[in-house]
């Protein structure tokens, strides 16, 4: 049985969740289930949100798109978002993240919409 998390390529040593996660990346950007190494350039800002390693640097390569983190450098807390960061990104990967910040959850998703871009 396949599991999420299990290492299901062995070329690229990818587990079903990471491969979801830039399907689904690639499906909202682009309009298409690309590889990360199909991407095309593309100009919008992205922000992760604690992602994991392997997918958060193919990412990077590939678009202007970086991670952050609660806990460690580069910080983002999406439950206190500073002044200045607001309307500052056109997306944002939040996997596997939310059932982990401190209630009220809305804290954190007020402060995940306010720092989209109103387009």
């Amino acid at each position: 049985m396949l599991s999420r998390e299990s290492l299901s390529c062995r070329k690229c040593r990818s587990s079903l969740r990471r491969r979801s996660v830039v399907n689904a990346i690639s499906l909202c950007l682009f309009g298409k289930a690309l590889k990360v190494k199909e991407f095309p350039n593309d100009s919008r800002k992205g922000v992760g949100i604690s992602d994991d390693d392997r997918v958060s640097k193919r990412l990077g390569e590939a678009l202007n798109y970086h991670n952050t983190f609660y806990h460690k450098e580069p910080l983002l807390d999406i439950q206190n978002i500073e002044v200045g960061q607001e309307e500052t990104i056109d997306y944002i990967v939040c996997s596997e993240v939310l059932e982990h910040v401190v209630p009220p959850i809305e804290d954190a998703l007020n402060g995940i919409f306010n720092l989209l871009k109103k387009d």
